[in-house]
């Protein structure tokens, strides 16, 4: 079953200025303009557009995709595959729509800026595809995932800047409460190396290894990184400072590791992404006997750390001390104009060495009715946030350690640190 769409209705105050916007179409054909700011609600921020004229008429579809902030309430847009539409194509989608409203204690109006609920924008889709279904078919296109940025890359290379996307939002929730910034507004004509190159980062992004603040960074350049790319996010008095490193070319890199420290209560902890399978049961991971040989290796870490006490204070007490976690993705985020991540699993490396240890093993994944037991993303950012998992921050020594290890298993590292200005 299709993911269904969500709609945005906006008017145009004359069709001058729809002209306009299409005369201005750039050569990605995009064209830009600034709305009043509106909540996502859980719907997305790609949209199918329904453009209305002066008289509230629908005359156009596009694809309508929420971008960043550009004034005090207000939010830029970006319009493109714009697409006129017939007389009875126009009536049926607005028929759609307000057939979605019914059972409404408060009828709602039908007129710009009109953003359709979850459950409308179900019951808009369904209306169509029950009276047009070719319709409907092209109003899907308008309104699934950009994968425009990604067309240059691989599957394989696609895989590992979608992971290293997740690695840097998953940080940005961790830090910042805030993953804005982690939409990718341009797409460079040259293929780039790393996720973070497409990213519009506060500060500055240099191609080039950089020597850093050892305080805070280890020398990526001493652990045997070849690319090293450097960015910092600033959100509400939060700054999230990132690190990107790689031994080897975006073709020939096994997947990604986020290691994370969150400089005001000193913890530090290591998210390995693995790619849960599609099955005709669901999606479900498969260890191999490379699996085994990186748990044991990081068991082996876990353990050294566990000779070092903690320094007992309230800010390093955690509910789990351990640095490893697991997240099993069960569909890669391609939507890189949007800031949502993967959906997947986390789970701590103890639990998952449990299930593929056991007699006979236990299935680490999920299908229609139910999962392993796991953190969702938002649930996760709230106890990593909050400081309540992670390692104790006596035991950071070992932040070099675990970026060795990545780099040498041939993964892309994200390196983050968290700090909350004071």
């Amino acid at each position: 079953m299709r993911l269904h769409p969500s709609f945005f209705v906006h008017q145009f105050s004359s069709s001058e200025r729809l002209e306009e916007l299409q005369d201005s179409l750039d050569a990605s054909g995009r064209a830009a303009d600034v709305f009043q700011d509106f909540d996502t609600g859980g719907t997305g921020s790609t949209y199918i557009g329904v453009l209305l004229n002066s008289a509230g008429n629908i005359t156009h579809v596009c694809r309508l995709q929420r971008k960043k902030t550009a004034g005090v309430g207000l939010r830029s847009i970006s319009f493109n595959e714009i697409e006129e539409i017939t007389k009875s194509d126009a009536e049926l989608i607005q028929t759609a729509i307000k057939s979605s409203f019914h059972n409404r204690r408060k009828v709602r109006e039908f007129n710009s800026g009109l953003k359709l609920t979850k459950s409308e924008n179900e019951k808009t889709i369904a209306y169509i595809e029950k009276y047009n279904p070719l319709l409907a078919d092209r109003l899907y296109a308008k309104g699934r995932a950009d994968l425009r940025h990604l067309r240059k890359y691989t599957d394989k290379e696609i895989e590992t800047l979608v992971l290293e996307r997740d690695a840097l939002g998953a940080a940005m929730d961790f830090a910042l409460d805030n993953r804005e910034q982690l939409r990718v507004t341009t797409s460079p004509v040259e293929k780039v190396d790393s996720f973070l190159a497409l990213v519009d980062a506060v500060g500055s992004i240099e191609d080039e290894f950089i020597m850093f603040d050892m305080v805070r960074f280890p020398d990526m350049k001493k652990l045997g990184a070849t690319s090293s790319r450097r960015a910092t996010f600033v959100s509400g008095g939060k700054k999230l400072d990132v690190i990107h490193a790689n031994r080897n070319k975006l073709e020939t890199t096994y997947g990604a590791d986020l290691i994370y420290y969150h400089a005001n209560f000193g913890f530090l902890l290591c998210v390995q992404y693995k790619m849960l399978e599609e099955t005709p049961n669901g999606f479900y991971f498969r260890p191999d006997a490379g699996f085994h040989k990186q748990l044991t290796k990081m068991q082996e870490i876990e353990e050294s750390t566990q000779k070092i006490s903690s320094s007992h204070s309230e800010a390093d007490y955690r509910l789990h001390a351990g640095p490893f976690f697991y997240k099993f993705v069960s569909r890669l985020e391609k939507n890189l104009a949007d800031n949502a991540l993967c959906p997947g699993l986390y789970m701590p490396m103890d639990l998952v060495k449990e299930l593929v240890s056991a007699s006979p093993s236990i299935a680490i994944g999920r299908n229609d009715n139910q999962a392993t037991r796991h953190f969702s993303n938002s649930e996760f950012a709230s106890i990593v946030s909050g400081g309540w998992v992670g390692c104790h921050g006596t035991q950071i020594q070992i932040f070099e350690e675990l970026i060795r290890a990545s780099l040498h298993a041939g993964k892309s590292v994200l390196a983050a640190i968290g700090d909350e200005r004071r």
